[in-house]
């Protein structure tokens, strides 16, 4: 769901116009919601690397990934979510930005949240 999510967003910018100024109004509050998200996005990680490490008892959710993705698609996948998520960020104008994040911080917050229910550990490593 996450990459359908900033295809479309993507998609919807193609035609969108904004001054430079709307673009690069980039504020604390815009720098704390992309950390949270990134923080977030760290954590789904650790949990979806823990899946992959344990193929025999345990299967991964997304459709984006195998039911039982290798540690390096992972990676891949999960930096490409992070750095397009930071790279469409910057490119929103105000109010969009704010909606943006949110939204994907609702969205990556209910799946640390479900991996966690199912017994995944919450962890900050690299």
């Amino acid at each position: 769901m996450h990459l359908l999510l900033y295809i479309v967003v993507l998609l919807l910018l193609l035609p969108f116009s904004a001054n430079a100024e709307d673009i690069q109004a980039w504020t604390g509050t815009d720098t704390a919601l992309e950390l949270t998200y990134q923080v977030l996005r760290l954590v789904d990680r650790n949990q979806t690397l823990e899946i992959a490490k344990h193929p025999e008892t345990r299967t991964e959710g997304c459709i984006f990934l195998d039911e039982h993705p290798s540690t390096s698609e992972v990676n891949q996948y999960m930096a490409l979510l992070s750095i397009s998520h930071a790279l469409i960020s910057y490119a929103l104008p105000k109010p969009y930005r704010t909606a943006w994040q949110a939204v994907t911080i609702i969205d990556v917050g209910t799946a640390v949240n479900h991996n966690r229910q199912a017994g995944l550990a919450i962890s900050f490593s690299f």
